[in-house]
């Protein structure tokens, strides 16, 4: 999806459409944000603010996520495979980083993320290196921007050292103090995309700790708005009808959160809603 050169000008002119009449047909992504409502397999879709009443082209967007009001997409430009960059209405976007396919960023509701090739260590242990950027630091960078003009690109150096990457080594099957593995840590701060990288680079979805609280019940007691990580675990094999020392399983963790789909994709999946806890409760006496 990369854009020919001759075609940067005519995307970066400051076009307005209409929101009714021969525009292209536009999706509303968030506020005042739009995008080209494309079919698969078409060229990007171009990224619109809406102004007065009109839609102002921004720039061709290959994938985009909406934070705290800015929008972070990333773009082809000549001299790179990828840029990710960052814009608020009427400010002129800012790039961030630089993206390729061997460690491509990927977006998430918190910020960047880059991992690099888990390694094995000489001790036996695997270990997993991550770049991220907080989403605060680039609507931050974003905020900071002048206005946005047609000529915006030719004043914009693609500088990234401004943005603070942080970095993190996660021990892929190491525990705190109390037993919690990496995983389940991770799994409790709702970290999708770590959790997958976790799971492939090896992490043992069923470690328990110290309580024999595993990765499944964490996901169902910390994560109330969705069931994508618990689902993750199930596929990775996350052991459905374990038990922690009080007898309680990841159904009975459902029931007792009032994690209604939860319930409903465990009891699907096979968990046993016979089983009682060491008082002899069954998952429905927690509803």
């Amino acid at each position: 999806m990369r854009m020919a050169t001759r075609s940067v000008t005519v995307l970066l002119c400051l076009a307005c459409i209409s929101s009714c009449g021969g525009g292209p047909h536009v999706k509303k992504i968030a506020r005042d944000w739009y995008v080209d409502d494309v079919e698969a397999g078409k060229p990007s879709p171009r990224l619109y603010w809406a102004r007065d009443g009109q839609r102002v082209v921004i720039d061709r967007e290959i994938l985009g996520y909406v934070m705290s009001g800015c929008v972070i997409y990333e773009t082809s430009r000549p001299s790179l495979s990828r840029v990710v960059f960052a814009v608020l209405p009427e400010k002129s976007p800012v790039p961030i980083v630089a993206s390729d396919s061997i460690s491509p960023w990927q977006l998430s509701w918190d910020g960047l993320r880059r991992f690099d090739i888990p390694k094995a260590q000489e001790d036996g242990r695997t270990i997993l290196e991550m770049d991220f950027v907080a989403q605060s630091e680039i609507c931050n960078l974003a905020y900071q921007q002048p206005a946005f003009t047609q000529d915006w690109a030719q004043h914009t150096p693609l500088n990234f050292s401004r943005v603070k990457i942080q970095h993190t080594v996660f021990d892929v099957n190491g525990s705190d103090s109390v037993g919690n593995s990496t995983l389940s840590l991770e799994v409790e701060e709702r970290h999708l995309e770590v959790v997958e990288e976790l799971l492939r680079a090896g992490a043992d979805v069923n470690t328990a700790n110290r309580s024999g609280g595993t990765p499944l019940m964490t996901a169902i007691a910390f994560d109330a708005e969705s069931t994508a990580i618990m689902e993750r675990l199930l596929d990775a094999g996350a052991d459905i009808d374990a038990q922690n020392v009080g007898g309680q399983t990841a159904l009975m963790y459902a029931a007792k959160y009032g994690r209604k789909d939860a319930v409903r994709i465990l009891l699907a999946r096979g968990a046993n809603p016979a089983i009682r806890d060491n008082d002899g409760r069954t998952a429905a006496a927690r509803n």
